[in-house]
């Protein structure tokens, strides 16, 4: 096969936008990219209030989740999940945003809170995409980053409460007996 490097390039340059996966002109503008932050936090904000119907549509059609409880879940079965999270509290801190085209790679940390209470710190995925004029949640994969410190505090209390608890119902039924 005879190539002569006309044809070299051209298939150079589309084999390299195919990698790529977009070509230069498919780049967003930094105010799109900005719009990203406010969804993001709409999304976290939405499972602190139980909103499925936010979150149906945020989420594109193709979301996926792998949760740190080792479940994994598409949009239909996340958006039976969603009401759970009610009441729920959250920080997220070292977020971090790679783009790639219309394809945003975030990752971070987030401890979410019940009644004050940390019930999970975990280290996050997410990916977003821009398409349809709109960003679309469309992957999240989370991962334990331990178990809380303030655990063992709440099993000690539990377990006084308990036998506390049993301690009087031994002595109550000591006194009927007498």
């Amino acid at each position: 096969i005879i190539i002569n490097m006309k044809n070299l390039f051209l298939i150079l340059t589309l084999t390299l936008t195919q990698i790529s996966g977009y070509s230069i002109g498919d780049t967003l503008s930094q105010a799109i990219i900005g719009q990203l932050k406010s969804e993001q936090r709409r999304m976290f904000e939405l499972f602190s209030n139980g909103d499925a119907e936010t979150f149906k549509k945020i989420a594109g059609d193709d979301y996926l989740s792998i949760n740190a409880d080792g479940t994994y879940l598409n949009k239909t079965q996340a958006l039976e999940l969603i009401p759970k999270f009610k009441g729920s509290t959250y920080k997220v801190s070292d977020q971090t945003d790679r783009v790639y085209g219309n394809v945003v790679l975030s990752t971070g940390r987030a401890k979410f809170y019940f009644c004050s209470i940390l019930v999970a710190e975990i280290y996050f995925n997410q990916t977003w995409v821009y398409r349809d004029n709109r960003w679309q949640f469309i992957f999240w994969q989370g991962t334990m980053t331990g178990t809380p410190k303030s655990y063992p505090v709440y099993v000690t209390l539990i377990s006084i409460i308990l036998i506390g608890a049993l301690i009087i119902l031994i002595l109550r039924f000591i006194r009927k007996k007498k």
